[in-house]
C-alpha cells in the first residue's frame, strides 16, 4: 500500500471537514497517511490522525475585506517559525517517511516539497475550479478571477493529477483534472431536516458590519455558525499579566464565570468606555484592575481583548 502525505488548509473547517473524510477512507484501505496542518485545520485533525503542526497563509481581514498591509506584516514577522516548522516537515514527512505520493487540499508547503522531491503530487479541493474548468466570466470581474487563477497557480505549483469538488459541470481544460460532486460527513448525512423560525449565517472570520447589518433585521432569529474566535493578543497579555499577579486568577476566574452567565451583574460594574475605545466595554476583577471586552450580540459573545490597571487599558 501507499504512504501518502496530505497537506491540509487551516484556513475555516471546510478543508478540514473534507480531509477527515478522504484520510479515514485511505487508512481503511491500508494506506499510511501524516496530514500536515495548521489553525482550526490541526485543532479539527490532531485527535484522529497523525499530524505535523506547520505554519500557514495568515490573512488578516477588516470587515471582511483583506488588509493587505496587516496581512504581509504578520506573515513577515512569522518567517522564523515558519522555516523552523517547515524543516521538521521536510525532515519527518519527507526524508524519512519517503511518501509515495502528495495530496494537497489547497496547502502549499506539502506542494512545494512534493515538488522538490520530484513526487507526484494531487490536489484534492474547490480552488482549482477556477483554474481548470471553463466558465463564463463577467467582463468587469475578469481582472479578479485572473488574480485569483495566478494565486492558484502560486499557491499549487505544477499538480499531476487534479480532482475538483464542484456544483458546476463546466468543461474541464486538461486531461488530467476530475470532477467529483462535494463530499459531505456522516455527521450531515444522518441529521434529519426540520423547520424552524431561523436562519443560518456561515462564516469563518468575524467582522462588525456583518452584525450591525443582521441587527437591522430585529423581527429575524440569526444562527451564526462557523466562527472560532481566538484573540493571541489577548492571550499573550493575559499570560504576561498572571505572571505578575498569580494573586488574582481565583478573582479573575470569578469574573469569567459571572460575565458568561450575567455580564449585568453588578458585582462587574460593566460600562461603555469612551475616546478610542466607545465601541468596548469594561468590566472590574477588584477596585484596580479590569478587563476590556467586545460584545457580538447577535451570537451573545463576549471577546475579552485587554487585561491591567485603570490606566493601563485605557
Amino acid at each position: 500500500m501507499a504512504k501518502i502525505v496530505y497537506g491540509v488548509s487551516g484556513d475555516g473547517a471546510g478543508h478540514s471537514s473534507r480531509a477527515k473524510i478522504i484520510a479515514k477512507y485511505l487508512i481503511e484501505q491500508g494506506h499510511e497517511v501524516i496530514i500536515a496542518s495548521y489553525n482550526r485545520g490541526y485543532i479539527n485533525l490532531r485527535d484522529h490522525f497523525d499530524v505535523i503542526e506547520i505554519s500557514g497563509l495568515s490573512i488578516i481581514t477588516k470587515n471582511n475585506k483583506v488588509d493587505k498591509s496587516k496581512t504581509f506584516t504578520k506573515n513577515f514577522q512569522n518567517l522564523p517559525e515558519t522555516k523552523r516548522k517547515m524543516n521538521y516537515l521536510r525532515k519527518k514527512a519527507f526524508k524519512e517517511f519517503k511518501p509515495d505520493c502528495v495530496i494537497t487540499d489547497f496547502e502549499p508547503q506539502t506542494a512545494y516539497l512534493a515538488n522538490t522531491f520530484d513526487i507526484p503530487l494531487i490536489t484534492l479541493d474547490n480552488q482549482h475550479s477556477l483554474r481548470y474548468i471553463d466558465y463564463k466570466c463577467p467582463k468587469r470581474l475578469k481582472a479578479n478571477a485572473l488574480l485569483a487563477e495566478n494565486v492558484i497557480k502560486a499557491m499549487i505549483p505544477k499538480p499531476d493529477y487534479s480532482i475538483i469538488t464542484t456544483f458546476y459541470e463546466g468543461n474541464l481544460t486538461n486531461s488530467r483534472s476530475f470532477l467529483t460532486a462535494p463530499l459531505i460527513r456522516d455527521e450531515i448525512l444522518d441529521l434529519r431536516p426540520s423547520e424552524d423560525n431561523h436562519i443560518i449565517v456561515y462564516f469563518t472570520k468575524g467582522f462588525k458590519s456583518l452584525n450591525k447589518m443582521l441587527l437591522e433585521f430585529p423581527r429575524e432569529k440569526f444562527i451564526l455558525y462557523g466562527f472560532q474566535h481566538r484573540n493571541e493578543k489577548y492571550e499573550k497579555v493575559a499570560k504576561k499579566f498572571f505572571k505578575k499577579h498569580q494573586n488574582l486568577k481565583t478573582k479573575y476566574n470569578k469574573t469569567l464565570r459571572i460575565l458568561e452567565t450575567n455580564p449585568y451583574h453588578p458585582s462587574l460594574r460593566l460600562h461603555k468606555l469612551q475616546g478610542e475605545l466607545k465601541e468596548y466595554f469594561s468590566v472590574s476583577i477588584d477596585l484596580e484592575y479590569r478587563v476590556i471586552i467586545d460584545f457580538i450580540v447577535i451570537d451573545k459573545e463576549i471577546f475579552l481583548l485587554d487585561i491591567g490597571t485603570h490606566d493601563e487599558v485605557y
